[in-house]
């Protein structure tokens, strides 16, 4: 299947957004029976045992932090299940947009399932490893239908000062992107569970 290598109705809010701002907030990116085939088989690979619980840090230094965060995820390699194809197919419109407009050198997509149960975040990070930094572009999609402000769980973006500079709520057929190195961000505590699709547009090693 050929990819079109642009998103005429995003492109232009997509590079505008992170050339200013360093993020992107994007709606309606993903139907909702595509967000409901996606929740369908989180919920089929935790039946399965295939969810863990996330790690901070890489290689040598990778450890359990649930004081950090305490999420669970389950990471997605080949074969992609085929709920995950319109995820796929969408990132890779991206990459090629960006890399058209900026030469980024964007070269692969890594990414994991999400699940934070009720009662738990992630502490302020920034998405870039010290040692290993590869990851160019945060990609996230949510999958949360008529999700309320009062039930927590929102993206919390900061500046470098530490000032808050948005709180984005996990909305179903939402889309946040941003530069892996300069946006730090947190996730907020939830009181209802929390599922998204998680990943890094990627240079070579």
């Amino acid at each position: 299947m050929v990819v079109e290598p642009v998103i005429p109705q995003f492109a232009p809010q997509l590079l505008e957004s992170l050339f200013l701002d360093g993020f992107c907030v994007l709606d309606s990116v993903l139907s909702a029976e595509e967000c409901a085939g996606i929740r369908q088989t989180i919920t089929h690979m935790r039946a399965e045992g295939e969810f863990r619980p996330a790690q901070i840090g890489t290689g040598p230094s990778k450890q359990l932090r649930p004081d950090i965060r305490c999420d669970w995820v389950s990471w997605l390699g080949d074969p992609i299940p085929p709920a995950l194809r319109p995820v796929f197919d969408q990132v890779e419109k991206i990459r090629m947009c960006l890399n058209q407009a900026w030469f980024l050198g964007l070269f692969r997509y890594e990414a994991h399932l999400t699940v934070y149960p009720p009662g738990s975040f992630y502490a302020k990070h920034v998405d870039q490893f010290r040692l290993v930094q590869h990851r160019k572009i945060s990609c996230i999609f949510y999958l949360n239908e008529n999700w309320l402000p009062e039930e927590g769980g929102a993206l919390v973006l900061y500046n470098q000062e530490g000032q808050v500079l948005r709180e984005i709520l996990p909305l179903a057929r939402r889309m946040v992107l941003m530069f892996a190195d300069r946006i730090p961000h947190a996730v907020a505590k939830t009181t209802r569970e929390r599922q998204s699709v998680t990943g890094w547009l990627c240079s070579r090693d």
